[in-house]
């Protein structure tokens, strides 16, 4: 048998399947209604259940390492901490020591979380007359030039 024939038979055996009946396409992709998943019916009923960790997320992933309880010695003492608070009490030792590079991480990861902050800082404090008083003649000298740029232009749309 040639490679003709072969053709010829296959196109021949795709021409004589039954068409389906109905109007709905059955092909690729779109298999026959009977065999579809029913609304609320899952296609993996044994597949990873809903909620369960997802090992792509990074945040989460890090959050969960870094709270778990590991036990600390200090001194004589041993207590049980967060890996967190132990890898800050061991950069924190380091930077004792004189460690420039673990002070550097510390007071960046301070800086970052807002640690040195004062209660209540956020709230604003009043300027000082003479600093408001600049502050006012300023904001007064920009009104008239935009007044007198926005005057400019009002005279150039007239037509002459």
């Amino acid at each position: 048998m040639t490679n003709t024939t072969k053709k010829q038979s296959k196109t021949a055996a795709a021409k004589t399947k039954t068409q389906p009946t109905g109007d709905y396409p059955v092909g690729r992709g779109r298999p026959p209604k009977e065999w579809q998943y029913k609304p609320g019916e899952s296609g993996n009923p044994s597949g990873r259940p809903k909620g369960s960790r997802n090992s792509l997320n990074g945040k989460k992933a890090l959050e969960r390492v870094l709270s778990k309880t590991v036990t600390v010695t200090e001194g004589d003492k041993t207590r049980k901490t967060t890996l967190w608070e132990a890898i800050l009490l061991a950069q924190a030792a380091k930077a004792a020591d004189g460690h420039v590079a673990s002070m550097k991480v510390l007071l960046d990861l301070a800086n970052r979380l807002d640690a040195f902050a004062e209660p209540g800082a956020d709230v604003l404090t009043p300027l000082p007359a003479d600093d408001e008083a600049v502050l006012e003649r300023a904001l007064q000298r920009r009104a008239r030039a935009a007044a007198a740029t926005d005057d400019d232009d009002d005279d150039d749309d007239t037509p002459q």
